[in-house]
């Protein structure tokens, strides 16, 4: 198997941030807005808490962002960002979350590009999860329990996490994504 990549030199802690109106510290989802990626079990942890914010990035059903605004109030922010400016949400948050349904998540790019900028995960249990975030998060159980899904976010917060994230980040180098590709193409051709 050959994993996806993240570009390294693309997604780093050196870029400039997203300007939003959010109080520190910031929780960041990124995902398309429906049902199977748990939006709502997110908001519903991060409103479980008294000092945390959301940004929640992604296109999909409305009824999350109401639900957002509802909870949440001025601690919620949605945005609809080009990809070009990607770099600069994950600039903005100091921990990065998507706890999608069990094994419905084929890999999460997003996972990659969020510790590719030093940013920790808060990720759903599951093999690929594990396999991809590896020491640079904390796994949720079931994202449903409000009171898990939070605490494992305070948990986050409360940890030096130095360079994991992006230590992570870099066994999945594009670079060296294209270098194994290009060896499994080579056997091909023998």
């Amino acid at each position: 198997m050959i994993p996806n990549g993240v570009d390294l030199k693309k997604f780093n802690n050196n870029q400039k941030k997203y300007d939003h109106s959010l109080k520190s510290p910031i929780i960041l989802y990124v995902g398309e807005l429906c049902d199977w990626k748990n939006p709502d079990k997110t908001i519903r942890a991060v409103a479980n808490t008294q000092n945390l914010s959301l940004l929640m990035v992604g296109n999909g059903e409305e009824k999350y962002i109401e639900m957002g605004k509802k909870l949440l109030g001025d601690r919620f922010h949605h945005a609809k960002v080009k990809y070009e400016q990607m770099t600069e949400i994950y600039a903005s948050a100091d921990i990065f979350t998507l706890c999608s349904a069990k094994n419905r998540e084929a890999f999460g790019l997003v996972y990659l590009e969020a510790m590719a900028s030093g940013l920790p995960v808060v990720a759903t249990e599951d093999s690929t999860r594990r396999y991809v975030v590896g020491d640079a998060g904390i796994f949720v159980q079931n994202p449903n329990d409000a009171n898990e899904y939070s605490s494992k976010l305070q948990l986050v917060l409360n940890k030096n996490w130095s360079d994991l994230p992006q230590t992570q980040a870099q066994k999945f180098d594009w670079d060296e994504i294209v270098k194994e590709y290009e060896r499994t193409f080579e056997g091909l051709i023998k």
